[in-house]
């Protein structure tokens, strides 16, 4: 009796690992806000991973998410530069976006920028570590 039990908790566990291993993308929340920031500022993801990115924009500027190599200028940076494609539209305040994304293969670090005018060198960064898958 002992070891059917074992094995069904054991099939049991197995079931669940196969059942939350599955290509779902992780679901990152981020806010932009007036002051100039993202909420949060600083990421870790894993390399070559689907990420789906929920931001809201709870000021009144218009603001974007855009990701670009560690050393991109950020003060000319635009959504063309996005790296791999990876960034938001323009959103006006109050709107909100979600929008998936596939993080660089290559671990590292990584910005992501608003980049409406002013904005970046307002502060308007934030850090993404890409670990290894």
């Amino acid at each position: 009796m002992m070891h059917r039990v074992t094995a069904l908790v054991a099939f049991c566990c197995f079931a669940l690992l196969v059942a939350c291993s599955g290509n779902d993308p992780i679901v990152v929340e981020m806010v932009a806000v007036d002051s100039f920031t993202f909420q949060p500022d600083t990421l870790t993801l894993p390399a070559n991973t689907s990420v789906e990115i929920s931001l809201g924009n709870t000021g009144s500027l218009q603001h974007n998410w855009v990701l670009l190599t560690a050393d991109h200028d950020i003060l000319r940076a635009s959504r063309d530069d996005a790296l791999n494609g990876a960034a938001s539209p323009d959103l006006a305040g109050g709107e909100s976006a979600t929008f998936q994304i596939t993080t660089p293969a290559d671990p590292g670090d990584y910005l992501y920028v608003c980049t409406i005018p002013g904005h970046a060198v307002a502060g308007m960064v934030g850090n993404l570590t890409i670990s290894p898958p």
